[in-house]
């Protein structure tokens, strides 16, 4: 119920995890910098997204025990309307991730700063000062958004993070803008402003960009070690179909249906139910992911997958000859 303990609780524990969105662009930038782009990283993207629309859009009919039309459309409309977005956009943003690394790569840290100070300026704290996406962000919800957060990422990479502060001191500032966007959140859903709501909630809000940036800061000066690095290389690559299948359609209906119940818990059972929950939904989808990781190694996909590197290398190297023979033909002349 608006203005109860659980109310304010529960928009906290939203504001807090809301720059995870920017959190995976920036690791995006921070790990793929410098690496190629191999052809086989993005159709392996795809090639998961089609298969957990096909299995989960089948698997509802199963549940409902006839075919149902529209329970099929609304299944692929979602798709192609707002499910899936960050697939979609990543999708579009990867073929320009190459350029990113040449202008990150031959640029000063003087220009660099330049532009990831411009970038936030006209991006981020513009855009909310006048309420209103002036540069087609899309509050976020765009390739253009992932490529700025990439394109942060990347400078990380290039010139590293202050080591000199402690993890502790990162995560603080992370939790007091966590604090700030919280705060403002509840004060403009005080007055019902849907227009500000709209932009100070957003993946492009200057708090929630800064505590994505805080959050990312603590995690990568944390020391870890052999168990801790063995757990995070075994659950990384499962991530991304942790997003796929939690966000697939009759999942998500299924999650806000059975959910419910928490609000009427205690503050405290609330609060660590919605952490359990949210534990729970992770290790399951993550369970799923791992199984369908294991059919597409068994029956060859992912291999078959992998070729297209090899026909891109092949290619690479055909263009390269065919552009030494002109140079040579040109010279003889």
């Amino acid at each position: 119920d608006k203005g109860s303990v659980n109310y304010y609780i529960f928009w906290f524990l939203e504001m807090a995890s809301f720059c995870a969105v920017n959190c995976f662009a920036l690791v995006s930038g921070y790990v793929g910098y410098g690496r190629e782009k191999k052809p086989s990283s993005i159709i392996s993207l795809s090639a998961q997204a089609l298969f957990y629309v096909i299995v989960f859009t089948v698997a509802g009919l199963f549940t409902k025990g006839a075919f149902d039309k529209e329970f099929v459309l609304a299944s692929l409309l979602s798709v192609c309307e707002g499910g899936f977005w960050y697939f979609k956009a990543y999708l579009c943003a990867w073929f320009f991730f190459p350029l990113i690394d040449v202008a990150v790569e031959k640029l000063d840290k003087k220009n660099l700063k330049r532009m990831v100070t411009a970038g936030f300026i006209f991006f981020s704290v513009v855009p909310l000062i006048f309420f209103a996406d002036l540069f087609r962000t899309g509050l976020g919800y765009t390739p253009l958004w992932l490529l700025v957060m990439y394109f942060y990422g990347a400078y990380v990479k290039k010139y590293g993070i202050d080591e000199n502060k402690k993890p502790l001191k990162y995560f603080l500032l992370f939790l007091l803008m966590s604090v700030i966007t919280w705060a403002g959140v509840i004060a403009i859903k005080s007055v019902e402003n849907n227009l500000w709501l709209e932009h100070f909630m957003s993946f492009t809000s200057p708090t929630v960009v800064l505590s994505g940036v805080f959050l990312f800061f603590a995690f990568a000066n944390i020391k870890t070690g052999k168990i801790a690095n063995a757990v995070i290389k075994f659950v990384s690559p499962l991530t991304f179909g942790v997003y796929l299948v939690h966000t697939q359609y009759a999942v998500w209906k299924f999650i806000e249906e059975k959910f419910m119940w928490t609000g009427g818990l205690t503050p405290i059972n609330a609060t660590l139910a919605v952490l359990g929950v949210s534990v729970g939904i992770f290790a399951l989808c993550a369970m799923v992911e791992y199984v369908r990781k294991l059919i597409f190694k068994i029956t060859g996909i992912d291999s078959l997958i992998k070729k297209a590197d090899t026909a891109s290398l092949v290619q690479r190297e055909g263009d390269r000859d065919s552009g030494g023979g002109i140079v040579k033909d040109s010279l003889k002349k």
